[in-house]
């Protein structure tokens, strides 16, 4: 009898403590509280930033969406700028226009976009990204 409460026991210990070993979010939960990180959304950075690099269109749109106000995620957002799906070009551009100064380092990329995107809205976002960011770049 007590070896049984005991196995059963140990059998409800390693259910709980195996939940966030085995789930992804839990797994990047604990990470992300281990190593300090910022929560955009309930989860840490760099779930939101392996995300902006998934296939899945919609969650690439969902992690720009999450970490537009974060100042470190402005390179990832600065990748975006050439995605295939013209909605996260677009969001990117935006976001990257309202750090201001803060995204300098997008303006060779967004310049480009003014002048090479297909899209006429990413080329709006984009010039008026630049106008924020360094108004005398603005093509």
């Amino acid at each position: 009898m007590k070896q049984g409460i005991i196995s059963a026991l140990i059998v409800l210990l390693i259910c709980i403590l195996g939940v966030p070993v085995v789930s992804p979010v839990w797994r990047a939960r604990a990470v992300g509280w281990w190593r300090e990180e910022p929560f955009h959304r309930g989860l840490p950075r760099h779930y939101w930033e392996a995300a902006l690099n998934q296939e899945d269109a919609n969650l690439r749109y969902q992690a720009l969406l999450a970490v537009e106000n974060d100042p470190a995620s402005i390179p990832l957002m600065i990748d975006r700028l050439t995605d295939y799906v013209f909605v996260l070009r677009e969001e990117a551009a935006v976001a990257l226009g309202r750090f201001g100064p803060e995204a300098s380092a997008a303006v060779p990329a967004l310049t480009r976009m003014v002048k090479e995107d297909g899209e006429r809205s990413c080329r709006q976002a984009a010039a008026d990204a630049l106008r924020r960011i360094e108004p005398p770049a603005t093509p």
